[in-house]
């Protein structure tokens, strides 16, 4: 006599679904999810009727129901839906583990806003002068257009 998982058939056609979108590779390594990726660079899965993270739905696709806890990454890659490298914790816990790894403003040194060196913003105003365009400069420096303007701005009116 054959055991019955009695996994429900909606399951299992989400579950297909996220893993043929998905690089699976071994059980050690990260498996990245090849769908729709969100502006955080989080994969995005359509669960139930509504977008959750494609790590979530990972877990709970494989592990259970999450409840309300934060399902992280222990590999710290964030399209990586490998059940294995995922963990439940509470928001004080992923906190603790972004600041852990250097990944919270409040980790890094200075107050965490500052992106741009007094160098960094010379170096914006001297490319805006010479006719490079603010998108570009905000590319070159990880910052916005917006941004780019302001520091040229700056030292252009000599503050």
């Amino acid at each position: 006599m054959r055991a019955s998982l009695n996994i429900p058939v909606a399951t299992l056609k989400n579950a297909a679904r996220l893993f043929n979108n998905t690089d699976v590779k071994g059980a050690d390594d990260c498996w990245i999810f090849q769908g729709s990726i969100d502006r955080l660079g989080y994969g995005s899965f359509r669960l139930n009727g509504r977008i959750v993270g494609a790590h979530r739905a990972a877990y709970e696709l494989v592990k259970g129901s999450c409840g309300g806890m934060h399902v992280m990454h222990k590999c710290d890659v964030r399209q990586c839906v490998n059940p294995n490298h995922l963990e439940l914790g509470t928001h004080a816990d992923n906190m603790a583990d972004c600041a852990a790894k250097g990944r919270s403003k409040s980790s890094r040194p200075g107050n965490g806003h500052i992106k741009i060196t007094a160098e960094d913003s010379a170096e914006i105003a001297r490319m805006a002068e010479t006719g490079v365009n603010y998108s570009q400069i905000a590319r070159a420096f990880g910052v916005t257009a917006p941004t780019a303007r302001y520091h040229h701005r700056k030292h252009t009116n000599g503050n």
